[in-house]
């Protein structure tokens, strides 16, 4: 993380102590969900997670776009390699303990070089994507309903 301190100190400075706290435990929250996902299957890992929310909050684009920017920082400077979907329900996680919705969406492509079929995943606030490019939709396939949707009650 010194990279981010160096890179970004005005930013930083943005921060709320809760949104440093947040920032901090990326890095090691990060592998938790890749040993959870893993053990666990996504569906599980989000029920697990699905229980901690915070009072429902209005849609807060800023909130939504600082979380996402916290998670960004933390897979790019922290010790693990997250992958789309372990940076995606670590997001959706984030959004959900501070009263924002989220929807965490997996889109399916087909590689053109090796003509086999490539997953990717992102979490949509407000029908905006977080925590990529704008044009997911239109590169991927995307399932008719979000993967988590926000008012689901998981058994």
């Amino acid at each position: 993380m010194p990279g981010v301190i160096r890179r970004s100190p005005a930013r930083l400075r943005q921060l709320a102590p809760s949104d440093i706290v947040l920032l901090m435990a990326a890095p090691a929250a990060l592998p938790l969900l890749a040993v959870g996902l893993r053990r666990l299957g996504l569906r599980r890992m989000m029920v697990l997670l699905a229980g901690q929310r915070s009072v429902a909050a209005t849609p807060d684009e800023a909130s939504a776009e600082r979380l996402a920017w916290i998670v960004k920082v933390a897979a790019r400077y922290g010790p693990w390699p997250a992958n789309c979907l372990q940076r995606s329900v670590l997001l959706w996680w984030y959004l959900r303990i501070h009263g924002l919705d989220g929807d965490l969406r997996i889109g399916v492509r087909r590689d053109p070089e090796t003509d086999g079929l490539e997953f990717h995943a992102w979490v949509e606030h407000c029908s905006s994507v977080l925590n990529d490019r704008a044009d997911l939709r239109e590169r991927y396939a995307t399932f008719d309903q979000a993967v988590a949707p926000r008012h689901v009650t998981f058994h």
